[in-house]
């Protein structure tokens, strides 16, 4: 895991990106803590959605919703959930090609 601040590994979200996971692997994923949500770039329409739950192989939206953040408006704006995630968590970036960027991090 890199150094961040605040501590933890930072999955970024953007439009070449616009689906990533954190603790997959071979059907039940690892427990991780979804710390911190930082919109970075905005854009019109975009939003990410927050899933929790192990992975059928790839990102999908068949999890648990534990955060729908609209990506439209506030950049430079940080969030805060400290959510226990017991089998790893994914999150899709939509629309995939507005531009948005956001980083999300995980402990």
């Amino acid at each position: 895991m890199s150094w961040s601040y605040p501590p933890g590994e930072n999955v970024r979200f953007t439009g070449a990106n616009p689906e990533r996971r954190r603790g997959a692997g071979s059907g039940k994923g690892e427990a991780v803590v979804l710390a911190f949500v930082n919109i970075a770039t905005t854009s019109t329409a975009a939003s990410l959605a927050l899933y929790q739950g192990p992975f059928p192989g790839t990102p999908s939206t068949t999890g648990t919703l534990i955060a729908n953040i609209d990506c439209s408006s506030n950049s430079s704006r940080a969030l805060t959930y400290m959510i226990r995630c017991p089998d790893g968590f994914y999150g899709v970036l939509t629309p995939a090609a507005t531009g948005a960027d956001v980083a999300v991090t995980i402990i």
